[in-house]
């Protein structure tokens, strides 16, 4: 117990942090939210664009109807084609009416909007923008087994993962990094096999994950902990795990 007290602390630090991001932070979930995530550009400048509608936007009405949902939105879009709507956003703790045009897919066909016609549709609304993904809390009861049964699925990702380093085929790919010879059978590899991060690598994490937001800081410290009280258990001199 003494010895691999290390460890532990680690595991509980990571079943921690786990909780947190799920009770009080939230993570993504399922639903797409209202606020606007992106927006299409395309020649001459799309519905969204022209309106002035950019990524971060919150749509909270169209024509002056509330919205609750992307769907309720999606469906105010395609029902107006062609027709001049007003809609409400809030950005920077303001709201701003913004008029906006959107265009008929059907008589009007965009290349690249990504979006399908519904066949048989005389009229199909085109604005140009695509949700957010809506941000869930779990309840602090519920939390504490999801963040068990997190914990669990991140222990078996780093044996998977040192397995895969370990493997001949790892070995063989972290050579020919470090030596800059091609490895055997390394160019039919679809995805580039898992790897261990310098200090560099790890500081350029840690910067990336600072700018994005606490969601992303959580979640790296939690995969961290994971890590290293995995990788300290393993039955190797000088770690703990030789020692136990």
């Amino acid at each position: 117990l003494v010895v691999s007290a290390g460890s532990l602390v680690h595991f509980i630090l990571a079943i921690l942090l786990l909780w947190v991001l799920l009770a009080v932070v939230g993570v993504p979930g399922s639903q797409p939210s209202l606020t606007v995530n992106s927006v299409t550009a395309v020649p001459g400048g799309s519905p969204a664009q022209l309106a002035g509608i950019r990524p971060g936007d919150r749509i909270v009405a169209v024509d002056g109807r509330t919205l609750r949902s992307w769907d309720q939105l999606a469906s105010s879009i395609s029902s107006h084609a062609g027709e001049t709507i007003t809609v409400s956003v809030e950005r920077d703790g303001r709201t701003l009416q913004l008029t906006a045009v959107p265009r008929d897919l059907v008589t009007q066909p965009l290349r690249g909007a990504g979006v399908t016609v519904p066949k048989g549709a005389s009229h199909y609304g085109f604005l140009g923008i695509s949700p957010g993904v809506a941000i869930e809390k779990i309840s602090p009861l519920r939390a504490v087994p999801q963040a068990a049964s997190g914990f669990g699925s991140g222990v078996v990702n780093v044996f998977t993962a040192l397995h895969q380093i370990f493997s001949r085929q790892g070995l063989d790919t972290y050579t020919s990094q470090i030596t800059g010879h091609v490895a055997t059978g390394s160019a039919s590899s679809s995805q580039p096999a898992p790897r261990f991060e310098s200090v560099v690598g790890i500081y350029k994490l840690a910067g990336d994950a600072a700018n994005s937001g606490l969601r992303q800081v959580l979640e790296l410290l939690f995969e961290l902990n994971v890590f290293i009280g995995v990788f300290n258990l393993l039955p190797l001199l000088p770690l703990d795990g030789g020692h136990v």
